[in-house]
């Protein structure tokens, strides 16, 4: 079936109602209800791309913002080599567009999953998910489009990509792009997978998401960055947290401050033990997020 993406809504709906021969009621509301929802999608989309585009014309100057809005109304007409023409823009906006922060612009993109924070983003970065959104909307944008931009991408574009994952879709169906850059050696990688997106916390399963607390900790991402870890505190994470810590004090290695905000919601006596150690004890880091930690969970 064709979905007329860059058609009004009214249009659209129009030529639905206008389809009473529809002998099969069932097919003809199946049809009502999957135009409505691509309509959904599509003015959500709409509206990320809008307040993105926002922000970075006020944060570029008047020629970088004209190369991306040009850079747009190209890849919308375009009939073949979409992908190509779509990872060679991504590749070139962050040149074109700038390196200076969205702060002070936009400070976070309210989601259908929960607020994405993107002060920290570039204009360049920003651009390169705009760029990306403009063409998932499209009708003739391939099913595996996010996944191939993905995959083709250098390091840092995949790092602006996987920073806007919850952006593209309103499910988990890019779950396996963002588990795959956990698995990542790039700290960068990793920091924008891990953190400032409500993305793993919505999706992951315990056992991933507790991997990659685990991870941020031996790799040095402050798990206090680890949006909506609240939420997914469990008893296997206080555990693993706890072994965690006497590895690192068996191999006489330091063992980082945070680690007291996944250790403590379920610790067990000998964690809880740990827990007022450090509160006790002459480390400022260790007292302040076994403090933060202790009133979290009162």
């Amino acid at each position: 079936m064709t979905i007329f993406a860059n058609c009004e809504p009214v249009l659209v709906i129009i030529i639905l109602v206008a389809d009473t021969s529809c002998e099969n009621s069932n097919s003809h509301q199946a049809i009502l209800l999957y135009v409505k929802k691509q309509l959904a999608r599509i003015r959500i989309i709409n509206a990320y791309i809008d307040t993105l585009l926002t922000a970075i014309k006020e944060s570029c100057n008047e020629q970088q913002y004209n190369w991306l809005q040009t850079t747009i109304t190209e890849l919308d007409a375009k009939s073949s080599d979409l992908i190509d023409d779509l990872v060679t823009d991504i590749a070139r906006a962050k040149r074109r567009v700038g390196q200076q922060t969205l702060s002070g612009h936009l400070s976070h993109l309210q989601t259908t999953i929960g607020d994405l924070p993107v002060a920290h983003w570039s204009a360049g970065d920003a651009a390169r998910v705009t760029l990306l959104l403009s063409v998932l909307k499209l009708e003739n944008s391939p099913d595996d489009l996010v996944k191939t931009v993905f995959k083709l991408g250098s390091g840092s574009e995949q790092v602006a990509i996987v920073s806007g994952l919850c952006l593209y879709a309103d499910d988990d169906r890019y779950l396996d792009i963002s588990l795959e850059a956990g698995r990542t050696n790039s700290l960068e990688l990793f920091r924008a997978v891990a953190t400032h997106t409500p993305y793993p916390a919505k999706y992951y399963d315990e056992q991933a998401f507790n991997q990659l607390v685990l991870k941020s900790l031996f790799v040095g991402v402050n798990i206090a960055a680890i949006q909506d870890l609240d939420k997914r505190f469990n008893p296997e994470l206080s555990r693993m947290c706890e072994d965690y810590y006497d590895e690192r004090v068996a191999a006489n290695r330091s063992v980082p401050a945070d680690i007291w905000l996944a250790l403590a919601p379920y610790a067990s006596p000998r964690g809880e033990e740990l827990l007022q150690s450090a509160l006790n004890g002459e480390d400022e880091q260790h007292r302040h997020y076994a403090a933060l930690a202790t009133q979290k969970n009162k």
